[in-house]
Formats: structure tokens, sequence, C-alpha cells
């Protein structure tokens, strides 16, 4: 992993997302799940996927959070089953880049929560994993980890 974090902007984007609650152990099997079940229904579609592989992470509680697995779309479409059009705004967010195997990802999540309590940024709910290219040397895989920022408006007194 990187130890370099940073603040960027995300553009606002489109996506084809499919939702479940999980918990933390659940997510390495879920995963992959999830992506075949939305790449059958893309190649089914008109939908034309543009972009990188994303999963959000948000709602979380006690018993898991929700996780949807998307991946970026040229344009919004009819929600289908539960094939959902996600439209994600532009958001602020905390940045850290994960090279290496996805067993890593909790210790990017980590580090990166870490990282935003020492320079005492005010974070939001939601958490961003976008992924890079496919390799089957693990060491290859590129994994951007982002944590959601809320802006602060300062008063002058």
């Amino acid at each position: 992993m990187s130890d370099e974090f940073c603040i960027i902007h995300l553009p606002a984007r489109t996506l084809a997302t499919v939702e479940l609650v999980v918990t933390q152990q659940e997510i390495p099997e879920q995963i992959p799940q999830m992506y075949e079940h939305l790449c059958s229904w893309i190649e089914t579609t008109r939908v034309s996927p543009v972009g990188r592989n994303i999963v959000l992470y948000d709602q979380f509680r006690h018993d898991g959070m929700r996780m949807r697995v998307g991946i970026a779309v040229a344009e919004p479409f009819v929600n289908d089953g539960e094939i959902r059009c996600t439209e994600l705004p532009a958001l602020s967010m905390a940045q850290v880049r994960h090279q290496g195997s996805y067993s890593q990802l909790p210790a990017a999540h980590a580090s990166l929560h870490s990282w935003c309590m020492d320079m005492s940024l005010n974070r939001g709910q939601l958490s961003i994993e976008e992924y890079g290219d496919s390799h089957e040397n693990e060491s290859q895989l590129i994994t951007d980890v982002y944590l959601e920022i809320i802006e602060q408006v300062r008063s002058e007194l």
C-alpha cells in the first residue's frame, strides 16, 4: 500500500449497481458473485460500461453494512429488478492507493481512517473501492480506497 494520502474531488458518475447487506467477513465471497450477476445483466442490455469497477459501502450498523457493487455506465437507465441506476454525486474524498492483494484492503481502509482522524477531517458515511485492471499476480493489483469528507464551513468571528 502507498502511504500517500490525499484529498481529491471525484466527479459525478452514473453506476449500474446491485446491493446487499453484508458483514465484513462476507465481502470477499459476495463481491465476485455480485459482479458476475451485474456483468451478465450488462451483456443483455444496451447499457454501455465506462470507467472502472467500484464498490460502495455505507449504512453501517451492528449487523453489517450496505454494499453496492457497481460498474460505471455511460448514461442513466431505468432500474431493472435487482439492478439499480445509482447516481453518485461529485464528492470530496480522502484517498489512498493500495497495491497488492484484495485481502489487505481492510488494512488500507483502517490506515485511511487513521489519517483522516490525524488530519481532523470530518468524515461522511460513504467508503469506496475503485479497482484497476485485473492481474494474475496479486502484487500488481491496484485499488483506490476513498472515504467521504464533509466540507466544513468556517465562520469568521
